[in-house]
């Protein structure tokens, strides 16, 4: 049973979304391992949308170009995936061991180095590896999309269709090695975590819980890709060069209802690309609700409503901002207390708000007017006492800095009549 492939194209679009939201906060604090992981997850999901959309009823070969990019990065993001969580396990591991707490430039260039030629090169070897094995240009399935053409030849086996068990074999280990340490020195990773290392202890865990995820996953499926391949057709011998390449200009068309027929087919080419949704959808889990990226998104969601013009309202800011002691007033007028609004604190921030300075209004809320039945002697203390705010915010003017102001409402209450209007200090 085939799901309709309307739900694959929705569910893919929205996988590349969700890879994409944590990316730009990982790209920033250089976690490459985590970076490779997201970009290969999201353009594979962007890939086997377009591809979806383009082929859902027909094998028409629309963009040989288009086609040949793509099968090949096929090819590249089933080892990519692989050795962007190897990368992520191995960089745990030696947290673990207490040997990577904190780096200097030069040891982070070193494992910058090492990790983009784990989760780039090592792909990109296996993506040129394969244009030995490739029998003809590409293929085009309906409903799925441009798909690379690899014979099912016995070096097919070395070149290609080994390396994510492999690599997943190799994260396995990392992993089993670093739950050892884990539970032997427990505590003093506990102590490390909150004190030595850059890296906090719930992500150091939601990297863990990704690359176990991750393992879980990656050898089964390519052991059992394997077999399929080995057991469906038997691998065919490879005489030379020059037989394989034969017709190679040639384009395989498959309409649905010719791959649909084979079991082998349709659970090869379905769990291809449904995985590379899970894998979307596993990252975003992990990633996405962190309080760093929550901090981001708000910075983010603030710059934009700054260049569209979306003004803010100072209640939003009132919980969230520390606040002075409040200064009671006392009035004869009023029978009971009563609040006068003013602002008492300004914080400053870089670049916070789409206002400046100048333009701030020391207006109080909606219902002042109706307080202002204050004496005339209470109000010029108040004015007097705005004034002077205003005068301590107006010192900033020129410094091109954006600010918060906390409103708090000041209560009052009845005096006696002798004495008239009196402030406590």
């Amino acid at each position: 049973m085939v799901p309709p492939n309307s739900i694959f194209s929705a569910l893919s679009f929205i996988g590349f979304l969700l890879a994409s939201i944590p990316l730009p906060w990982h790209l920033q604090a250089w976690n490459t391992g985590t970076c490779m992981y997201m970009i290969w997850t999201s353009l594979g999901c962007l890939i086997m949308f377009v591809n979806s959309i383009v082929w859902n009823d027909n094998v028409v070969n629309w963009a040989p170009v288009w086609c040949d990019i793509s099968s090949r990065y096929i090819v590249g993001a089933s080892i990519g995936i692989p050795a962007s969580a190897l990368c992520i396990t191995r960089r745990l591991y030696y947290i673990m061991k207490l040997q990577s707490l904190s780096y200097g430039k030069k040891e982070k260039k070193r494992e910058i180095v090492v990790d983009v030629s784990i989760g780039v090169g090592l792909p990109c070897v296996v993506m040129a590896l394969q244009y030995v094995v490739q029998g003809h240009r590409f293929n085009i399935f309906e409903q799925i999309g441009c798909y690379p053409a690899t014979m099912n030849t016995l070096p097919a086996y070395f070149l290609v269709f080994m390396w994510p068990l492999l690599v997943g074999l190799i994260s396995m280990v990392y992993a089993a090695c670093t739950f050892r340490l884990a539970l032997i020195q427990k505590s003093r990773l506990r102590e490390m975590l909150h004190t030595g290392c850059s890296m906090s202890a719930g992500r150091y865990w939601r990297l863990m819980a990704l690359c176990t995820t991750e393992i879980i996953f990656t050898v089964p499926l390519s052991l059992y890709a394997i077999i399929m391949n080995a057991v469906s057709k038997p691998p065919m011998p490879y005489v030379s060069w020059v037989y394989i390449h034969w017709g190679f200009s040639a384009i395989g068309q498959y309409p649905s209802v010719a791959w649909q027929t084979s079991p082998a087919s349709i659970a090869s080419l379905e769990v291809t690309r449904w995985c590379l949704v899970l894998c979307a959808f596993v990252v975003f889990a992990f990633f996405a609700w962190t309080e760093e990226c929550r901090d981001f998104y708000r910075h983010a969601f603030w710059s934009v409503g700054r260049r569209v013009g979306v003004s803010i309202a100072f209640p939003m800011y009132r919980e969230s901002l520390p606040r002075k002691a409040t200064l009671p007033i006392y009035s004869d007028h009023q029978a009971k207390p009563n609040h006068l609004s003013m602002p008492v604190q300004a914080r400053v921030k870089h670049r916070s708000l789409p206002f400046t300075l100048p333009n701030l209004s020391f207006a109080g809320p909606p219902d002042f007017a109706e307080r202002s039945r204050l004496s005339s002697s209470s109000q010029e203390q108040s004015n007097d006492d705005m004034s002077g705010s205003q005068r301590d915010i107006n010192s900033f003017r020129g410094y091109g800095h954006r600010v918060h102001v906390s409103w708090v409402d000041i209560p009052t209450a009845p005096e006696p009549a002798s004495t008239g209007v009196r402030r406590s200090r």
